[in-house]
């Protein structure tokens, strides 16, 4: 798609250049944090590159972010139920 593209057209009507640019920019602005953070991650790690790699894939939301004690969680566990 992007090797062969072409500048929007509806009917007749072409779109004008900026307005495409504006298009691009706004779908780049948010698909380029993906390689970007990543490249971050590997960049400014702690360890051999390999395991800068399973760090940053690594899901440690939990271990981060833990609100409250295990006791507390039970007591919400139970609540649910």
């Amino acid at each position: 798609y992007c090797i062969k593209w072409e500048p929007l057209k509806v009917g007749d009507y072409v779109y004008p250049w900026w307005a495409n640019g504006i298009g691009w920019i706004l779908s780049l602005s948010s698909i380029l944090w993906i390689p970007g953070v990543a490249c971050y991650v590997m960049a400014r790690g702690e360890g051999t590159l390999s395991q800068r790699f399973k760090n940053g894939i690594k899901w440690d939301l939990e271990e981060k972010y833990n609100p409250g004690s295990d006791e507390d969680k039970e007591e919400r566990i139970e609540l649910k139920i």
